[in-house]
């Protein structure tokens, strides 16, 4: 019974292991096709029904397989739900586009322009990113409505509308000044330091502007490749009262010489220690002078004694004071 069964588990890996290797395949093909809608504005749907275009339209883009497209008939409801509430778009009106892929739930949308004339429709489509704003591509062109070639004429248009070639770049800023606003085209995309390269910009030429208080604005036009990085390295020219706000601003102690407190403290010690001295040094002579003489009467000699006490008092006070100002110097230091 072994035996038979080994043949089983040896297929049963294969097929595990076929799984395994298709999925990172299938994982990157849904992670690079976004989700789209088509949302002509009221007048334009109506001159797409009434040229019989809208239905052959949506398969075309369908076919095509640059985006998901929602299916148009489910995607109805919610469009007119978003013109009520005033995003009747043309496709002139990027902000508006943007705002109603939001509401539609998809990535990009496909806004729609349509003019017939006679028999010819005048027929212009643009692809705005839902989250930048941004128009990726634009095609337009004359459909013959009566001609048996439309379907191909619209599945023309919808392929160079879905599969624009060129890719997106991405640029690395130098700039040596910190707090410096950057801005590409009019809109700010950060705040130097940068330390990443800015990622996600159509390829093409760009205005860049770097602007920050104190400092000359600087402009540069910039051209940038797709799928590749360009480097750009500004110098800003900058006033000297800007400059020193860089650095480290200087405590009111320091401009003005030592503070009180760090007077007091050197007195303290230096006059402390001068007075422990001398006075320590008396009484090191009374001292001695009890000691090492036999001189002078009872009177004379208690006399000395007081004095040399004294003296030691005044040494011990003189201490305590010069320990107390040196106290103070090293919390006036750390401060």
């Amino acid at each position: 019974m072994l035996p038979s069964v080994v043949p089983k588990m040896n297929k049963l890996n294969m097929l595990c292991a076929a799984l395994v290797a298709a999925l990172p395949t299938a994982t990157q093909a849904a992670t690079f096709t976004p989700t789209c809608a088509l949302a002509p504005s009221a007048a334009v749907e109506a001159t797409l029904n009434s040229a019989k275009v809208m239905p052959e339209l949506g398969t075309a883009l369908q076919e095509t397989g640059g985006c998901i497209l929602q299916d148009p008939a489910k995607t109805a409801p919610e469009l007119e739900t978003a013109r009520s509430m005033g995003f009747d778009c043309s496709s002139e009106d990027t902000e508006c586009l943007r705002k109603l892929a939001a509401l539609l739930r998809v990535q990009r949308v496909i806004g729609v322009s349509a003019t017939q004339k006679e028999a010819v429709l005048l027929l212009a489509l643009v692809v705005v990113d839902a989250k930048r704003g941004d128009r990726l591509a634009e095609v337009a062109g004359e459909i013959a409505i009566a001609d048996p070639a439309l379907g191909a004429a619209l599945r023309d248009l919808a392929k160079r509308l879905l599969t624009p070639a060129p890719a997106y770049g991405s640029l690395r800023l130098t700039i040596a000044e910190p707090g410096a606003q950057v801005l590409l085209d009019g809109k700010p995309i950060g705040t130097t330091p940068l330390a990443e390269p800015v990622q996600g910009l159509p390829p093409g030429a760009h205005a860049l502007q770097i602007k920050r208080a104190g400092c000359e604005t600087a402009e540069q036009q910039v051209e940038l490749a797709a799928g590749a990085e360009s480097s750009v390295e500004i110098k800003l020219s900058c006033t000297e009262v800007a400059a020193a706000d860089d650095q480290p601003k200087l405590s009111a102690a320091a401009k003005t010489g030592p503070p009180p407190w760090d007077i007091v403290g050197w007195s303290l010690a230096g006059g402390g220690g001068g007075v422990a001295l001398l006075s320590g040094l008396g009484a090191l002579a009374f001292e001695s002078m009890l000691d090492f003489s036999d001189a002078g009467d009872f009177e004379t000699r208690a006399g000395w004694q007081l004095a040399g006490r004294v003296l030691s008092g005044v040494t011990v006070v003189g201490l305590v004071a010069g320990v107390a100002g040196l106290g103070v110097v090293m919390m006036t230091e750390r401060e």
